[in-house]
């Protein structure tokens, strides 16, 4: 099948054409389509519009391995079948020089329809069209409360979007584009700048509806967790120190909170012991001026009714001796291509554990194990995990083009080990995983700027991206 500006061929051989490619796909209640958009300099040379939506209903792949489509002597565009419902669009470009600008850029028009998914955002608008970003990185970061970055959509007509995990991702929605979501893939920061080749991959599937198609990538892709969470935590309240005490916390505050509770005649679900409880940040030890005696403090609150759950990061800070100096001395810090190890986080200067190395791993969770069994705490907040917490440019032990997202879904691996109270902040295709997945702090004020009404528009949103298990944070 061949046009003016590029051929399709059916795997025995393909054509040339000598043309930067943009790709731009129109949604409507008819369909879908791939718009290739020749560039000549700035301007705009042709376009041609390429039915995918026809392509499921004519094209017996049975017959055949893939459809390619030649753009420029290394860069071509791959079309094969998945899972029956699926086609996979893969654009690739060999010999990329490191530091060039070479992209693929590939834009899917909203039309009239409703999307859903996306990532986690301080301002979570509902449905997901109503969103504006502009050439935005797509990993997990604090900038915008973005603790979540599954790059999945799915629409109101059945079709859905799912990005590889291995693709250098930004996003523009409603900015290069009108009414449009974009992919863009380059070998900028955040992700490693020295590749020489550049990708661009996702499934295009197409379900009768926008149920169907959830439950399609539930089943085929995203998973769904494989255990049960903790009922309790469902049914009642969990109490937290940070609400109330923030930073001036000890023996006596936590006593007092806890009895206070029962006079007022709330049930609980457990106390969590929130920030500033240990010698110095990563030392995992109960500073004894505020905890002279944590075993005995936890002991007293389970006669009281209460389990104990306990904040924890994966940072340590610099002085925070002798762990600081251990854990350098052995290559457990992430370090970033120049070396070093420090970043910034919101309680100082310090290192992030490198969850992608299987000693760091064994070594943090046998010291957080042991700090469990020793002062009777049942469970974990864990805090962090967004790759924007580590040194940048990071350089990770993943596999190629997992870095730095590979950090976050290590991590939260690492930290699902110790039960069905585990609560974390932020999420990378480990839907599987039976643990909480929590909200970042929500204001004390409405409207969707990061108010109080995003409660709702965020749960839906995780909800959507495959994470079923929800709490919020502290408002």
């Amino acid at each position: 099948m061949c046009a003016a500006i590029f051929c399709i061929s059916i795997c025995a051989s393909t054509q040339r054409v000598d043309s930067q490619a943009v790709g731009s796909v129109n949604s409507t209640k008819n369909g879908l389509n791939l718009l290739l958009i020749s560039l000549g300099g700035d301007s705009v040379v042709k376009k041609e519009t390429l039915d995918l939506g026809q392509l499921f209903k004519d094209i017996n792949f049975d017959s055949m391995d893939s459809l390619t489509i030649q753009l420029e002597a290394s860069t071509t565009m791959n079309i094969r079948q998945d899972n029956g419902e699926c086609l996979v669009i893969t654009s690739t470009s060999d010999n990329v020089i490191p530091g060039d600008n070479t992209q693929f850029t590939q834009c899917f028009q909203l039309g009239d329809l409703h999307w859903f998914g996306g990532p986690e955002r301080a301002t979570q608008y509902w449905p997901w069209e109503k969103q504006n970003l502009s050439d935005y990185s797509y990993v997990t970061k604090q900038d915008a409360d973005q603790g979540i970055a599954d790059p999945y959509w799915f629409n109101s007509d059945g079709f859905y979007f799912l990005v590889n995990e291995d693709v250098p991702l930004f996003i523009d929605q409603n900015n290069l584009e009108e009414n449009s979501l974009c992919f863009i893939t380059k070998n900028k920061a955040p992700y490693p700048e020295d590749a020489t080749t550049l990708k661009l991959s996702y499934k295009l599937c197409k379900l009768l509806n926008a149920r169907e198609a959830h439950e399609h990538a539930i089943e085929n892709y995203l998973g769904k967790p494989s255990g049960v969470i903790d009922e309790r935590m469902i049914r009642h309240p969990v109490w937290s120190t940070w609400a109330r005490y923030k930073k001036t916390v000890n023996e006596q505050t936590v006593l007092t909170f806890a009895d206070e509770i029962l006079q007022h005649g709330f049930n609980n679900s457990q106390l969590e012991i929130d920030d500033n409880w240990e010698t110095c940040y990563g030392s995992f030890e109960f500073d004894t001026s505020k905890f002279p005696d944590m075993k005995n403090l936890t002991d007293a609150l389970k006669e009281r009714g209460f389990r104990v759950t306990l904040w924890i990061h994966p940072f340590i800070n610099v002085g925070c001796e002798p762990i600081d100096s251990l854990a350098t001395e052995n290559d457990y810090l992430v370090k970033n291509t120049n070396g070093s190890t420090l970043n910034v986080w919101w309680d100082g200067e310090g290192s992030a554990v490198d969850f992608s190395k299987t000693g760091a791993v064994d070594w943090w969770v046998e010291r957080l194990r042991n700090l469990s069994e020793e002062n009777g705490i049942d469970s974990f907040k864990f805090d962090a995990g967004e790759t924007s917490w580590l040194p940048q440019l990071p350089v990770l032990n993943v596999s190629e083009g997992m870095n730095p997202i590979g950090h976050t879904s290590k991590y939260v691996r690492a930290v699902s080990q110790f039960g069905p109270l585990v609560e974390v902040r932020s999420a990378q295709r480990t839907q599987d995983l039976p643990v909480f997945v929590r909200m970042l702090d929500k204001d004390s004020r409405w409207g969707f700027n990061n108010g109080l009404r995003t409660l709702v528009t965020t749960l839906l949103q995780m909800n959507t991206v495959g994470y079923t298990f929800v709490l919020p944070d502290m408002i």
